[in-house]
């Protein structure tokens, strides 16, 4: 059975998940209801708890069902309204790296993967933020 998404990116932000990326030709996009800055609040009547990994495990499922995204987007005055996409899930099917966890072991892998790809943190600042001292203080100029 292969596995479909509906063609979505999203962040978490102060405002909760928010859409960031819509696949063009994936099943959000032809929806045309879906806008970039829309807030993710249910799937399926369910709340996302503000969990990327979690609404991603429900947004994904075998291809050809059906998913019920309940998203958030203020309206022209400025009020926040409820808009009720329903989908097919018929997006490309997910590569096997990009699927979401299956369970605590393959988190910490993943977790264990980018620590090892990523530089110390010290080193990150060091490059990111030069240092600057002045003569008056004693530093090194």
């Amino acid at each position: 059975m292969a596995l479909a998404g509906v063609g979505i990116g999203l962040r978490l932000t102060d405002r909760g998940l928010m859409v960031t990326e819509i696949l063009p030709g994936q099943p959000v996009d032809r929806s045309g209801k879906v806008q970039v800055g829309d807030i993710l609040s249910k799937v399926d009547g369910i709340i996302c708890d503000n969990v990327p990994s979690n609404a991603k495990r429900m947004l994904i499922g075998p291809k050809g069902t059906s998913v019920s995204l309940t998203l958030v987007r203020e309206n022209i005055l400025g009020s926040p309204e409820s808009i009720i996409v329903d989908l097919e899930r018929s997006g490309q099917p997910i590569p096997t790296d990009r699927a979401p966890f299956q369970d605590r072991k393959s988190i910490k892998e993943e977790f264990a993967r980018v620590r090892a790809t990523s530089p110390p943190p010290r080193e990150r600042v060091k490059d990111e933020v030069p240092l600057h001292r002045s003569p008056q203080l004693g530093g090194a100029g």
